[in-house]
């Protein structure tokens, strides 16, 4: 779970990647308004199949702002 403030309307992304950099979820995709969000990760693909415990990178990409860091999802 995390707490996320949009500072600039736009197309917001957040995409979960495993440690080889393969997409494993796209959890956002969409316009958003200036605002505080909330997004959480129910540890499944982008299929809906559940993936192992482990270190995942998260990354949240703005019109002029990127981050990415790490989570670790345990079961």
């Amino acid at each position: 779970n995390s707490a996320l403030l949009i500072t600039q309307t736009g197309k917001v992304e957040i995409r979960i990647f495993d440690l080889q950099g393969r997409l494993v979820n796209q959890l956002v995709s969409e316009y958003q308004e200036v605002g505080k969000y909330s997004v959480v990760w129910n540890g499944c693909d982008n299929n809906g199949v559940p993936v192992p415990s482990g270190i995942y990178f998260y990354q949240l990409n703005t019109g002029s702002y990127s981050k990415t860091r790490k989570a670790i999802l345990m079961k």
